[in-house]
């Protein structure tokens, strides 16, 4: 009964699984830095200034990607039972993520949106997987642990 107990408290706290889906999400926003592109693929537009300058887009310093890149130390906070991903405290990130048309004196301030965030098709699926594989490896272990016990 003791395995069991054990089995269920570990199927209560979904902070496995929710530690590799952090780690896959900060994985696909570093290809679409990498590859200049969408999650779906689709290639970010440049800017004038960037194309002029040669440099690719987005990564003039790396603050942002660092920020949404790196689990430990980036905006992925994650507890027991739950997960926050996103770019709630980064209003240059949003603009870039999302796009933005902003009015000003000046004129029009038009960033295209550059998407690095997204929850995909193939998002989802990954996490899909990656709670089918944890709950499927903590079974198995406390089957094993019956068994031998």
């Amino acid at each position: 009964m003791r395995v069991l107990n054990e089995a269920g408290d570990e199927l209560a706290s979904t902070k496995v699984p929710l530690a590799k889906f952090a780690e896959y999400l900060a994985g696909e926003a570093q290809d679409s830095f990498s590859n200049q592109e969408t999650p779906e693929g689709k290639a970010w537009p440049m800017k004038r200034t960037e194309r002029l300058q040669g440099r690719a887009t987005l990564v003039l310093t790396g603050k942002m990607m660092n920020t949404v890149t790196n689990v430990n130390s980036g905006i992925i906070s994650l507890t027991r039972k739950k997960l926050r991903y996103g770019v709630k405290d980064m209003p240059r990130a949003i603009a870039h993520n999302f796009g933005r048309k902003k009015r000003s004196r000046r004129g029009v301030s038009n960033v295209p949106p550059r998407k690095f965030l997204a929850m995909t098709e193939e998002t989802r699926q990954a996490l899909i997987d990656i709670v089918s594989d944890w709950q499927r490896e903590t079974i198995t272990r406390a089957n094993r642990r019956m068994r031998n016990a």
